[in-house]
């Protein structure tokens, strides 16, 4: 066992290099700790960055769109508001503000045509309620005419 003079000793040669270094290690965690909470809360970053720290949701104000290309037989009923799906930059469904339009920018509603085969290119915006920032995404719509349905 070390006696107390050892102790002592150590203390008076080291003390003050480990209270140092413990307290540098404690001043370093608790920023790095208040950064990553701000950063979480707040969303530190530039437009068009990423607001998390994992990079997942955008943050520049508009809303994000999801919707993919598709396929669909010929002759099968596909309601428009099927095609795709949106939230606004909290989170919230406004898919109900969803706007799907052809190319030449006619206004599609209720259902689409799928009589006859071929590839469709649809534009799909949506306008958040707020921010006031618009989202536009473009997909391909496949109309197979090899199968009816």
């Amino acid at each position: 066992m070390l006696g107390d003079d050892a102790v002592y000793e150590f203390y008076s040669l080291y003390g003050k290099y480990c209270f140092r270094f413990l307290f540098f290690i404690f001043l370093a965690a608790g920023s790095i700790f208040m950064f990553r909470w701000a950063w979480l809360r707040y969303g530190i970053a530039s437009d068009g960055g990423s607001a998390g720290l994992g990079g997942k949701q955008v943050w520049d104000g508009r809303p994000v769109i999801h919707a993919e290309n598709r396929r669909f037989l010929q002759g099968q009923s596909v309601a428009i508001a099927s095609l795709a799906s949106a939230r606004d930059v909290n989170g919230n469904d406004i898919t109900d503000r969803v706007i799907c339009q052809e190319e030449d920018g006619t206004v599609l509603s209720g259902y689409l045509d799928t009589e006859r085969p071929g590839i469709y290119p649809l534009v799909i915006r949506v306008l958040s309620p707020v921010t006031g920032g618009e989202s536009k995404r473009n997909i391909l719509i496949l109309v197979d005419g090899r199968v009816r349905t």
